[in-house]
């Protein structure tokens, strides 16, 4: 067994080394199998960190299948890659490849379409308690915790290193491109060396139930909007996240965001428990029990979540976050808009709700991608996971291509960055995922068997430009 394995190793590595004059090579992934021993050949011969190529190198790539896109994969091809840059699909290959994946999948780096990455040192979700403002109450109280306990300086510094660890986690996991909602304090990265994101979607989080806090989340999120001359711009875009319509002074929030900026990017937390609507529509429930423990007004007038799907969809591009509860009505309107909707499935289930409603939302063409929300409310950030349990929860309404598609292209799509994610075809980066092909796959079958299996994950394989 382990002599198998280490042939395996020292097979990847002379493919390592023929290319070892021009190139130094990186493998991000392994198969399970062999991924150790991969890795200590590779170190002790100094091919371990980030994936490089040389500027203007022509380097080829192969693989048993590359899923080019949800709905194409192709067996035996070739990637060709240029400073960064896919060049070329080659479906029927005559050249040599600098390095052959026989038993592996290539797959294109995957979209997390929403996150809270500033709870990434939580080591388990808080619990999700006898009702969700319950668990919200555990939220406040973390937040609070850290207020009482550090002084700007030290916050700062503390949040900064656990946005680092969420994001190299998600990097870990195989994502290129996470949409985070932000509090302050937040910073704009120098530079995406640490984390290896690809990019960064910040969606300042905005709400208060009085003026004078709603204003002050207002001039933050402009601040942040209009910061996007800072160097990290290229690679960190912003847009903003009203929070929910229980957390906005109303009807002033709604006239505001109406201004503010109608092309950026705007995700809202909506129809997310039964209490949110129980507390918007009768002023009652667990949600009254809570504002009055922490002294938030009881009795001023409270936005609906019709308003607050109004509000998405007079923005150029919106994402509805969970919409566990949503009215046939309010489908209805959503399938009218430009609105997308963020389905988080292990925080679905962490709180216990009713099952999804996605086939309604399949029935009207509704666009549905995924997120992973926060380790508030799952183990961990992998988005992968997420669209395991998606494609096992919602397998009649979803083929594995569809449930692909909600970490792929579809949120690519949505968030306008199609040019460069959410597909391998020419032109998109090559930032590519790779995973231990399944036994008895074929084109028609490996995405099913990858969604379908226990034990494999698929993880980056990173080729960059040394010359940067």
């Amino acid at each position: 067994m382990y002599l198998s394995q280490w042939l395996q190793g020292l097979t990847r590595l002379f493919w390592c080394r023929r290319v070892a004059d021009r190139t130094k090579l990186v493998l991000g992934w392994s198969p399970a199998r062999n991924r150790d021993i991969c890795t200590n050949i590779l170190t002790s011969t100094g091919f371990a960190g980030t994936g490089t190529l040389n500027n203007n190198t022509d380097f080829r790539v192969q693989a048993e299948f590359i899923v080019v896109d949800p709905k194409l994969v192709l067996s035996n091809a070739q990637l060709l890659i240029r400073d960064g840059r896919i060049i070329e699909l080659c479906e029927t290959p005559n050249l040599q490849p600098d390095l052959n994946l026989p038993n592996s999948t290539l797959l294109p780096g995957f979209i997390n379409s929403h996150t809270h990455l500033e709870f990434s040192d939580l080591t388990q979700p808080f619990p999700a308690s006898s009702n969700f403002p319950a668990w919200i109450a555990s939220v406040v109280s973390h937040r609070r915790k850290q207020l009482a306990a550090l002084d700007t300086c030290q916050l700062t510094k503390y949040r900064q290193r656990v946005i680092e660890i969420g994001a190299a986690e998600c990097v870990r996991t195989g994502t290129v491109v996470a949409v985070d909602v932000v509090t302050a304090p937040w910073f704009f990265p120098e530079s995406n060396e640490d984390s290896n994101l690809s990019k960064i979607i910040a969606l300042p989080e905005v709400l208060g139930l009085d003026e004078e806090r709603f204003r002050i989340s207002m001039e933050w999120a402009s601040s942040l909007l209009h910061s996007h001359s800072l160097p990290a711009a290229g690679y960190v875009d912003v847009g903003l996240s009203p929070h929910a319509p229980y957390s906005l002074i109303h009807p002033q929030a709604v006239t505001e965001l109406h201004r503010f900026h109608p092309e950026a990017l705007t995700a809202m937390h909506i129809a997310e428990s039964p209490e949110e609507r129980e507390w918007l529509e009768t002023g009652s429930g667990p949600f009254r029990e809570l504002y009055e423990r922490i002294g938030l007004p009881l009795n001023a007038p409270r936005m609906q979540i019709a308003e607050a799907i109004d509000l998405l969809a007079s923005r150029r591009r919106s994402l509805l976050v969970h919409g566990n509860y949503l009215l046939e009505t309010e489908l209805d309107r959503i399938a009218q808009s430009n609105i997308a909707i963020v389905y988080c499935p292990r925080t679905h289930r962490h709180f216990g709700h009713k099952p999804y409603p996605h086939q309604s939302m399949m029935d009207r063409s509704i666009p549905v991608v995924l997120g992973t929300d926060s380790r508030a409310s799952n183990p961990d950030l992998s988005i992968w996971r997420e669209c395991c349990l998606a494609y096992q929860l919602c397998s009649s309404s979803w083929s594995a291509a569809d449930a692909f598609a909600a970490i792929t292209a579809v949120p690519a799509r949505i968030l306008g960055i199609a040019d460069d994610y959410g597909s391998l075809h020419p032109g998109r980066c090559s930032i590519l995922n790779s995973a231990e092909t399944p036994s008895g796959s074929t084109s028609q079958t490996v995405l099913e068997q990858l969604l379908r299996s226990d034990s494999i994950h698929p993880q980056p394989l990173r080729l960059t430009n040394l010359n940067q």
